[in-house]
């Protein structure tokens, strides 16, 4: 019996190697894939206000270019915010206004 059991610590010990090797190597590949999304995340943000900044300088020369359109632009989408607002019932304060008034309801007790 001592050589059986000496053959199954042989065994649970390399298998323990193996699972601390494959869990090792796991290890590293999360790492890795850590930094790699890391560097795709900067790039992209990168990008995204790269183009931003491309759009709102494009817009600061349309209306350096041409005031008056881009005042009537504004002017008209106030307009419209506001009637938006207004068919939602939703004044400035943020709290929706009933339309509808309840009755009041009198109740007389019978004598």
């Amino acid at each position: 019996m001592n050589e059986k059991t000496s053959n199954n610590s042989v065994l649970v010990e390399q298998l323990a190697k193996t699972a601390h090797e494959m869990v090792d190597r796991m290890h590293e590949r999360a790492a890795k894939m850590e930094v790699d999304l890391g560097k795709q995340s900067k790039e992209t943000s990168e990008e995204i206000v790269a183009g931003i900044e491309r759009q709102v300088s494009g817009l600061e020369g349309f209306i350096a270019e041409n005031p008056a359109v881009a005042a009537a632009i504004a002017f008209g989408l106030g307009a419209f915010g506001t009637r938006i607002f207004q068919s939602l019932d939703m004044p400035s304060s943020g709290k929706p206004v009933s339309s509808k008034e309840t009755p009041e309801v009198s109740v007389e007790k019978a004598a």
